[in-house]
């Protein structure tokens, strides 16, 4: 397991280490909370899920190289903790919750879950006829095609102006 250590022992970051439990549980066990940094709180106390390890300084003189998560709710304070971070050995992971890697590896799931936050017309091909992938094509300004299995971009292709795509549309 990987040490881990969060910025911040109030609520967020409490959250942030029940999430960590919860990856540990649900899959091979992956982190090991250390501790917590922050500011506000005194070294040697705890909370529930673990021991306050120090502040900023504490955190910038760290020895040995620790993987950190910022779970302050406040963006603009993330942004100055961030800066205030000199440690060079310092990792930020990437923390996912074992519920959204489905939908994170699947654009259709993800579509179809997060419509009402996506805020654009999709359509999965394997679901429609083509008639309403022409529709589509004839009532939009542009139209993005994404492969299934594309990562990063990969063959992305965005078609526009409107003649482009109603030319699209009758090609295929």
């Amino acid at each position: 397991m990987k040490n881990i250590a969060i910025y911040g022992a109030g609520g967020l970051g409490r959250e942030v280490a029940c999430l960590l439990n919860r990856i540990n549980s649900l899959t091979k066990p992956t982190w090991h909370l250390t501790g917590f940094f922050d500011d506000a709180q005194q070294p040697g106390t705890s909370n529930e899920y673990g021991p306050i390890l120090g502040n900023i300084n504490t955190l910038n003189a760290h020895p040995s190289p620790p993987a950190i998560i910022i779970a302050i709710g406040s963006p603009a304070i993330v942004a100055k903790i961030h800066s205030q971070i000199t440690n060079p050995l310092i990792d930020y992971p990437n923390i996912i919750a074992p519920e959204a890697i489905p939908y994170l590896n699947n654009k259709h799931l993800f579509n179809a879950h997060f419509s009402k936050y996506v805020q654009r017309r999709w359509l999965y091909s394997a679901d429609m006829s083509f008639e309403e992938f022409r529709n589509l094509c004839a009532h939009s300004r542009s139209i993005i095609v994404k492969p299934e299995d594309g990562v990063e971009g990969y063959g992305v292709r965005k078609y526009t102006p409107p003649q482009r795509v109603t030319r699209f549309a009758e090609a295929v």
